[in-house]
């Protein structure tokens, strides 16, 4: 620890500790036996100055399995600086263990740390050693070490292929050397995933050997326990320092004042009402718009759960009688939580969208809907209540068990040191974090917040326009803001794609919520960037084409179902990704190696009329026939903790022939349908409605909304316009007759892969779409 060889002495410890000690030290050591009984003295009372500047142990041969959770550059990975704000240039590693029973031999050959792992793996998944498992271990200095336990095994092969079928353009002659490593999962066993940090006790609880000996792995993070409760008193000490913390020195919400109250809010400290709580209005025709009150605020995200006649709500009748008080006994559980942490934070008003808009009044909401944004984005802290899956739910309750906190404790006899270690699941699966974590419903609108605190079952996570946290974290340690994005001005047309394909796989309680919680977010972005937007889409000159190129979210089952469908009535024009309900992806422009093969746009948007929700587009377009095979499935039973079962029902599969991808692999061949497959943005039918110049025209249209699916094959011809190309693949945007703008038409799918060459000689044409 800082000494030369020259000024110190080293004593042996039964053979495994080399010892170096300051020749300063007074008295000094002179055999193993004066040695011990330093080292097994109060830390409190060596009075020569710190013990780990005067006693050190010299580290040993480097453990081949574990490494000694240390960070080899070998094994280099950025898993750190994505999960965590950590300083440019800090190393980290990922240490695979290809069978993790070898950390057992290595904690007999005496490797401290491979101990450690395989001592948490009996707490938290007993019997591991008995099967065939693979552990992953995250490391990197100061930072909790993270542990993965896969139940399965590798599998390890080579292969040579040209570079052509994965749409890659190398230099002639040049070949793709793989290494293929696969991981057979067994999928009768759950993964498991926790971490490993260190506990700083007080000096004067401590010996000298287990500060000295704590030096040894002094590399490995600190971290503190997570309450049992979250109604207890460090969960909203953890809240309340947060939310200031952020107020005092983050600008995360516009001005140094308190936001303007929403148009109504539920004031939960009313006087003269015998529970405090009251419904107030804070604008109308005696109290204008810029004279609103401003103060703090409390907003809610939350899951409604099923509604019945007893369902608390504010309508027009009982509007009047809750602005006269509402009684806290019928506040349903979860709402009754919110209004003792308002009260237990010092805020007064809380907004909740089901007593704060008048229900089932298409007029109050069609006022209130586009306010949504500046709601959720104003309030001094969102309330996401990620842990209830209904009002019904309190969010102020015990834990499970399973994510409490368990001690690892590693005693060295000879010196009488003591390593104290605490081990817990992850409250999120590595990775999840820096798509914004996965907490269901609520996530959508929190996701416009400034500030906002997910209570989950494992922990409360706070996260503003700065910074994220964790309950539990060690000092100084946050991750990144996920909604941070929205405000970047260096946010890329990629970038937004990337978000569009998380928010759309979360859901709202009123579907109708979706575009103007969209506009809101995109607000943020258009004043960073100077983008224009409509429909949930980036429009007007200088839009690039591949913002059109969003797809349905594929279907991964035995029977193909589609996870998309048409929304009632016009929501959006066909081109936007708000015309359908469901998970959307841009993955095909965005999973582009343009590094090797740059892409091109082949289409123009040349006027986007969006009043009325058509664009003018100029491209080469080919027409091609798409067909749908529909078959009767016969179901699939559960596998219990594997997958979900599989009802009966009719599996319909779209394909079209004709694009020649490069890779054959990328046409099927089911029962006699042959052609590349095609994800459809909702269900397809077959139209002959249209007349052009006086003959019905054959096409291609989504199912309206309500409308029955077909139950027979069918066969139908579309356009097939090229969006972007690249050398050897394309992303093609498929188009039948539009049935709300004559003459026009409307998106049906997107594929990607066919093979430019299918559009040679295809000329130039302008289309309308709706």
């Amino acid at each position: 620890m800082g000494q030369d060889e020259a000024t110190s002495k080293a004593v042996s410890a039964k053979g495994t500790l080399n010892v170096g000690v300051n020749p300063a030290l007074s008295p000094m050591p002179s055999n193993l036996e004066e040695l011990v009984t330093l080292m097994q003295q109060p830390a409190s009372q060596f009075t020569q100055g710190d013990p780990r500047d005067m006693i050190w142990i010299r580290p040993g041969p480097v453990c081949t399995v574990c490494y000694n959770l240390d960070a080899p550059s070998s094994h280099s990975s950025p898993w750190a600086k994505r999960e965590y704000l950590i300083a440019p240039g800090t190393p980290a590693a990922h240490i695979k263990v290809a069978v993790a029973t070898d950390l057992l031999g290595g904690a007999r050959r005496g490797c401290l740390t491979c101990a450690m792992v395989a001592a948490a793996l009996n707490a938290f998944a007993p019997g591991w050693d008995k099967k065939k498992t693979i552990v992953h271990m995250f490391v990197a200095p100061n930072l909790p070490v993270v542990v993965q336990l896969l139940y399965g095994s590798l599998s390890t092969t080579t292969a040579d292929e040209s570079p052509s079928k994965y749409g890659w353009v190398w230099p002639e002659g040049a070949g793709v050397h793989w290494d293929v490593q696969v991981t057979v999962r067994d999928a009768t066993a759950q993964p498991v995933e926790f971490e490993i940090y260190r506990c700083d006790d007080p000096v004067d609880q401590s010996t000298v050997g287990g500060l000295v000996i704590g030096e040894q792995i002094r590399h490995i993070g600190t971290a503190s326990p997570i309450s049992g409760h979250a109604g207890s008193l460090p969960c909203f000490q953890f809240l309340k320092t947060c939310v200031e913390t952020c107020m005092q020195t983050h600008q995360c919400s516009s001005g140094g004042h308190p936001p303007k109250l929403p148009d109504r809010v539920i004031w939960v400290k009313a006087p003269g009402t015998a529970s405090g709580i009251r419904l107030v209005e804070t604008w109308g025709q005696q109290q204008p718009q810029q004279q609103k009150k401003r103060a703090p605020y409390l907003a809610l995200s939350y899951c409604w759960g099923p509604v019945s006649a007893s369902t608390l709500l504010t309508d027009a009748s009982n509007l009047e009688r809750h602005k006269a008080g509402i009684a806290y006994a019928d506040l349903p559980p979860l709402l009754q939580d919110v209004v003792d942490i308002a009260r237990l934070l010092g805020i007064e008003y809380v907004w909740v969208d089901r007593l704060c808009i008048v229900q089932a009044s298409e007029t109050d909401f069609a006022w209130q809907a586009p306010k949504m944004g500046s709601i959720y984005g104003n309030a001094t802290l969102t309330i996401a209540a990620a842990s209830a899956s209904s009002e019904a739910d309190r969010i102020l309750v015990a834990r499970d068990a399973k994510w409490q906190t368990m001690d690892l404790d590693i005693a060295e006899k000879t010196f009488g040191g003591k390593l104290h270690f605490q081990i817990r699941r992850r409250s999120q699966p590595l990775g999840k974090e820096r798509e914004g974590g996965d907490y269901g419903k609520v996530s959508t609108r929190a996701m416009l917040s400034s500030r906002t605190v997910f209570f989950t079952s494992s922990g409360l996570r706070f996260e503003c326009r700065t910074h994220s946290l964790w309950e539990g974290f060690g000092p100084g340690l946050t991750g990144p803001s996920w909604s941070a994005q929205l405000d970047s001005a260096h946010i890329s047309h990629a970038g937004w794609m990337d978000l569009v394909s998380e928010y759309t796989r979360r859901t709202l309680t009123r579907a109708s919520d979706r575009l103007p919680a969209a506009a809101a977010t995109m607000r943020r972005v258009a004043k960073a960037r100077g983008w224009s937007h409509r429909w949930g889409m980036w429009t007007g000159a200088g839009t690039p084409v591949d913002t059109l190129a969003w797809q349905a979210e594929r279907y991964t089952g035995v029977r193909y179902k589609h996870l998309c469908a048409v929304r009632p009535g016009f929501y959006a024009p066909s081109w936007a990704w708000a015309s359908v309900e469901g998970p959307v992806t841009y993955e095909y422009v965005t999973g582009m190696d343009t590094a090797r093969d740059p892409k091109t746009e082949d289409a123009e948007v040349c006027e986007w009329d969006l009043p009325s929700g058509v664009i003018r587009v100029t491209g080469r377009v080919i027409t091609r026939t798409i067909r749908c095979h529909v078959t009767e499935f016969p179901g699939d039973p559960a596998v219990p903790g594997v997958i979900e079962a599989e009802p009966a029902g009719l599996s319909h599969r779209y394909t079209m022939a004709g694009l020649a991808p490069q890779s054959k692999e990328e046409e099927v061949e089911v029962e006699g349908m042959e052609g590349m497959p095609v994800t459809p943005d909702s269900a397809l039918q077959p139209w002959t409605g249209v007349v052009v110049d006086g003959v019905a025209e054959s096409t291609v249209v989504r199912v309206p909304h309500g409308d029955p699916v077909p139950d027979r094959s069918w066969a139908g011809e579309c356009r097939c316009l090229m969006l972007v190309r690249q050398k050897l693949r394309c992303v093609v945007l498929l188009l039948g007759r539009s049935r709300r703008v004559p003459g026009a038409w409307e998106r049906i799918a997107l594929v990607g892969g066919p093979d430019p060459a299918c559009w040679e000689g295809a000329p130039r044409v302008e289309l309308d779409i709706a």
